[in-house]
């Protein structure tokens, strides 16, 4: 014969452990401009903006926004942007709309998210602005990332750059000049043209 043993009390008979995940990825942003760290007024620089997702999960909604603090004007005069969609694969964009605000706003352009880095995805944003200045300035160039996913690291989020644009001038010299030349004896001083 088999005995069989009750439990008195069952509400201790089962535990419940819950576990909550939390989204999280670390956004670096590179600022680069070519060349550095001067140049010649009236020439073409371009500013590189690189964004990388370090992980561990997707960012969402990522907004790059540049800032020019200039003495002086200056012309932009194209933007791209390309960015990696999951598997690796490269979408790009005609960015230049954005050149008036400066706010690069990915879901303006149709890409919500940043996949983090892996094997096969760099997850990466790339934004080429190149811009002129004819006459002698100095650029400080501001670029900040952010998005709604939380940041372990927000130190690397902002990026500066200088550039010192110099005065060039290309002057030309041309004289002439007109007189008579002297007849023998003819009355009157003698002068001999001449292009100098």
């Amino acid at each position: 014969m088999t005995s069989v043993t009750f439990d008195p009390d069952t509400s201790n008979n089962a535990a419940v452990t819950s576990l909550s995940v939390i989204d999280q990825a670390d956004l670096r942003i590179i600022k680069l401009v070519s060349p550095s760290p001067t140049m010649e007024a009236g020439r073409q620089f371009t500013y590189t903006i690189i964004v990388d997702n370090l992980g561990p999960t997707t960012a969402d909604n990522v907004v790059v926004t540049d800032t020019l603090v200039t003495s002086g004007p200056v012309d932009p005069n194209g933007c791209s942007l390309a960015v990696r969609t999951e598997g690796g694969a490269i979408t790009s964009f005609d960015c230049t709309f954005a050149l008036s605000t400066g706010v690069f706003d990915l879901a303006t352009m149709g890409s919500t998210h940043l996949h983090p880095r892996s094997s096969s995805d760099p997850g990466r944003i790339i934004i080429t602005i190149n811009a002129t200045a004819d006459q002698e300035t100095d650029l400080e160039n501001v670029a900040t990332v952010t998005s709604n996913t939380p940041d372990s690291n927000l130190d690397n989020n902002v990026a500066t750059v200088p550039l010192s644009i110099t005065a060039v001038a290309d002057l030309a010299v041309r004289k002439t000049a007109v007189g008579q030349v002297q007849i023998d004896g003819q009355p009157g001083g003698a002068f001999t043209p001449t292009v100098g």
